[in-house]
């Protein structure tokens, strides 16, 4: 019998080491009533071995934990399609629970 056993050290990995976004913030500007409205996301991996990524649009609740300044605090304000207020504490809104606007196309399938 093995007298010790081989422990294996957990190692953190940093997912932008292993994958690149073309965009950090996706915006439609405005919800035009009856058109679909599309905008592409390209996931890069950035390594040799083959990756599987997922995408989930969380629904489940009405309102984020964080304000909606917390969120885009990091990114310039011009850069944005709105302006936040750092003094407003109200939590965010979930766009996608409030309007069920997201779908994810299957690039493959073509299906959502």
């Amino acid at each position: 019998m093995l007298k010790s056993r081989k422990t294996c050290e957990k190692k953190h990995l940093n997912i932008t080491d292993l994958a690149s976004v073309d965009q950090k913030i996706i915006s439609f500007g405005q919800y035009i009533s009856g058109q679909t409205l599309g905008n592409r996301l390209q996931v890069a991996n950035k390594t040799n071995k083959e990756l599987t990524f997922s995408i989930l649009v969380d629904a489940s609740e009405p309102l984020l934990a964080e304000t909606a300044h917390d969120l885009v605090s990091a990114f310039h304000p011009e850069d944005l399609p709105f302006q936040t207020h750092k003094h407003d504490k109200s939590q965010a809104v979930n766009s996608q629970a409030k309007f069920k606007s997201w779908a994810i196309e299957n690039p493959v399938s073509r299906t959502l």
